[in-house]
């Protein structure tokens, strides 16, 4: 499955995923940009159990595509303070999908 630029222009003109990339530091924009989903809704937990929601993301996680990546930088820096449990994070980052983001 190679990741083609139209696929990563259709993903990133999506409204959700516009918001995640200019709202990096919450989670839910961290876990809708990754699942490829909109996590700010009410049936996100039935959007993630849909079998083509994972299927359809998986040559953006493992293809590799300079466009996708840069995308990806965005959040790089507080994927590293999550990860170090910095103080400076919001509550949010302290719940279970915060966890998971």
């Amino acid at each position: 499955m190679k990741l083609t630029s139209a696929a990563v222009a259709e993903f990133a003109a999506r409204p959700f995923i516009k918001h995640a990339l200019a709202h990096p530091r919450n989670e839910i924009s961290v876990r809708s940009f990754y699942l490829g989903i909109d996590c700010a809704v009410p049936n996100a937990p039935d959007l993630l159990r849909e079998y083509n929601s994972i299927k359809d993301m998986q040559p953006f996680w493992f293809s590799g595509n300079e466009e996708y990546d840069s995308m990806c930088r965005k959040f790089k820096n507080i994927i590293r303070e999550a990860g170090r449990n910095d103080n400076e994070l919001s509550s949010e980052w302290e719940t279970t999908d915060g966890k998971f983001a």
